[in-house]
């Protein structure tokens, strides 16, 4: 099983079309998944939240970290350290490498 946490963006829906060429079951997860793939097991459930994330990676032998938030840095100061932390605490719990993918080329000031 191969996990992609933030289904629905554009890296998760590029990354569900070309996963199939090498795996056959694909989990997509966010607050609201939709399949790109017949065959993607969906689950619903939100990243700020450490029990949900685990939950979602459970079963994975890897997983993909391509979620998104609010274009606000207010937002991503606050929130995004408590997406990753809640998926590298999953992963490390349920055995499953992390591969994170992004289109930040550099980071913003408040990331250094």
């Amino acid at each position: 099983m191969q996990t992609i946490l933030g289904a629905n963006g554009v890296i998760a829906r590029e990354l569900s079309r070309q996963l199939p060429l090498y795996k056959d079951r694909i989990r997509q997860v966010s607050r609201s998944p939709r399949r790109v793939n017949p065959t993607d097991e969906l689950f619903s459930a939100d990243l700020l939240d450490a029990q949900a994330t685990a939950a979602a990676v459970a079963g994975s032998s890897v997983t993909y970290l391509v979620a998104g938030l609010k274009y606000d840095y207010k937002v991503w100061q606050e929130q995004w350290p408590r997406v990753m932390r809640h998926a590298i605490d999953a992963c490390k719990r349920h055995g499953s490498a992390l591969v994170f993918l992004t289109t930040c080329t550099r980071p913003a000031a408040w990331m250094a």
